[in-house]
């Protein structure tokens, strides 16, 4: 119910791999759960194929903003159970590719160390605007938000205008049509549509590239995470 399979996702990251771009997840959560929800959003063999390295226990937003260094990780095997739990290791000195799969920690700056990139040559995929989108644009990446609510069609994405995107002057009224819902979350549209290149409103999206709404006054950028 809560972590729906994506195979299409899963075939569409490998098939990125396959022209020779980098893939690499970087999550908030610990590196067991993360491992837990790769697995049950792409299958059980899918964490080697689908990414390059899995960036655990992030801290974003205060990952883009302080250099860290990558750390490994330290896995603790609970008998009798099958459960594995894990915790940051030590610092990863220097690490070159191939690199162990799995990290913890770092920074943006730390990643474009390891991968000899950075700037527009990096696509940031995210859904939160001001954890992931709005820092991964002012470190200077290209950025891409999932917005779940493009699918309810109020988001009125063709002309990135709209209520949802801009809030009204003091005093006006808002605009015809405008729900009550989408009111209030006009200071969040606005945010995506100063730092988002793109939106898209489901992840399986990306997989068909359809439905994807490009910032007009921005040049369409390959919409390949690295």
């Amino acid at each position: 119910k809560y972590l729906p399979p994506r195979p299409r996702v899963a075939d569409w990251l490998i098939r990125v791999r396959a022209r020779g771009l980098r893939v690499v997840i970087v999550t908030n959560s610990a590196a067991d759960f993360a491992r837990f929800t790769i697995a049950a959003a792409f299958g059980e063999l899918a964490e080697q194929a689908c990414c390059d390295i899995i960036v655990a226990n992030a801290k974003k937003p205060g990952w883009f903003a302080k250099p860290s260094p990558l750390r490994s990780v330290e896995w603790a095997h609970h008998v009798g159970t099958g459960i594995a739990s894990s915790a940051d290791g030590e610092v990863v000195e220097a690490p070159g590719l191939p690199c162990t799969h799995m990290l913890a920690g770092g920074s943006a700056e730390a990643l474009e160390k390891l991968f000899g990139c950075s700037g527009h040559e990096i696509v940031f995929v995210g859904d939160s605007c001001h954890g992931e989108v709005v820092p991964a644009r002012k470190f200077g990446w290209q950025t891409m938000a999932v917005v779940e609510e493009l699918e309810g069609g109020f988001l009125e994405p063709a002309f990135w205008g709209g209520s949802f995107w801009s809030a009204p002057p003091a005093g006006a009224e808002p605009s015809p049509g405008t729900s009550a819902a989408a009111r209030p979350q006009s200071w969040l549209g606005s945010a995506f549509k100063a730092h988002a290149h793109a939106i898209v409103a489901d992840v399986d999206s990306l997989a068909t590239g359809a439905g994807i709404c490009w910032r007009q006054q921005e040049p369409q950028a390959d919409a390949t995470p690295s």
